[in-house]
């Protein structure tokens, strides 16, 4: 169980293991930097404050698109989509998991791709 004051975020990528095959990371670059940018943004934070989750697109899909979500790599953070199709924003995506940990809403888009 997350604590009150938490981000969990998802990113739905079409690349790596989707069940009985796996795709290149060659075929979508720009999931492999989303989640390494992931990664690294929820090292910033304390301990324990952001779950970073990684699931497959091909096997999820239909979790995303209820979300608003269609082209991968989607990002969601709590729940809420914040982007896709792109590399987001280092710093767009930062403001968003502290404004989800201050418990204040967060802009839905990033209009900045790395």
């Amino acid at each position: 169980m997350m604590s009150r004051r938490s981000a969990r975020v998802t990113i739905f990528r079409y690349t790596g293991k989707q069940g009985f095959f796996t795709i290149p990371p060659s075929a979508c670059v720009e999931c492999e930097i989303t989640v390494h940018l992931a990664r690294s943004i929820s090292q910033q934070f304390p301990a324990g404050t952001v779950k970073l989750v990684i699931r497959p697109w091909w096997l999820c899909f239909w979790k995303v698109l209820w979300r608003g979500g269609w082209h991968p790599p989607i990002v969601t953070i709590n729940g809420k989509l914040f982007s896709q199709g792109k590399v987001p924003d280092t710093s767009c995506f930062t403001e968003a998991i502290r404004d989800t940990l201050r418990q204040r809403p967060f802009i839905t888009t990033c209009e900045h791709a790395v």
